[in-house]
């Protein structure tokens, strides 16, 4: 999966400001026909029919789900974990057609910085996370995921570690950088330290780098 978004899948997309990776994520959902962007920065101004409440979203969705949706949700500044769980159980409920298999219409989730909605260890302290939930078993709804993120070792690890595609780009942070060495191995360190803006690694889910 290189250019579209065809099957459920779990995307993580992670780099350094300027490094491409918000581009990438624009090019995998360029054709899905139900999307929703999770815009905590509200960076997506006039490229989606925009959203600051939750409530007005899920009316939307709702009544546009047959012919189908491209928009964002800018959540209240400092609420950004709950409003995504919130959205994410909504989802979940809006796909239990899906799930129940009297209908196989997707959802792709695109969150952005993700590290502030789904911060490293809040499945611990907050287990009945909603995203948490997209995470685990999201594909039986027919949700996919994309999360992007400058900073992918704050990310919680129940959505690294079920990742069916990893697109790895510059990183700024050594913390980052080994993160991204551990998921890729050792053989990919000095690479990941000299990719250049708008060169990636990517890894697939049968573990293969390219």
């Amino acid at each position: 999966m290189k250019k579209q978004i065809t099957d459920s899948r779990r995307v993580g997309i992670f780099g350094a400001s300027g490094s491409g990776k918000t581009t990438k994520a624009l090019t995998l959902v360029a054709k899905c026909q139900r999307l929703i962007v999770f815009d905590a920065l509200d960076d997506f101004v006039g490229k989606f029919r925009r959203f600051t409440s939750l409530d007005d979203l899920k009316s939307y969705l709702i009544k546009n789900y047959v012919k189908g949706f491209r928009v964002a949700y800018v959540p209240p500044y400092g609420s950004e974990i709950k409003a995504l769980s919130d959205l994410s159980k909504f989802i979940r409920e809006l796909q239990t057609g899906f799930k129940i298999q009297q209908h196989n219409a997707k959802i792709t989730l695109f969150v952005d910085e993700l590290n502030l909605s789904f911060p490293l260890g809040l499945t611990r302290k907050k287990p009945d996370n909603g995203f948490g939930f997209l995470c685990n078993q999201g594909r039986h709804y027919g949700v996919n995921l994309i999360g992007v993120s400058q900073r992918m070792s704050l990310v919680d690890m129940p959505f690294r570690a079920n990742l069916s595609d990893l697109y790895i780009f510059r990183l700024a942070d050594w913390n980052d950088v080994k993160t991204a060495i551990s998921m890729l191995g050792t053989p990919y360190k000095g690479g990941i330290l000299n990719l250049q803006n708008y060169k990636y690694y990517y890894k697939n889910e049968q573990g293969i780098v390219a």
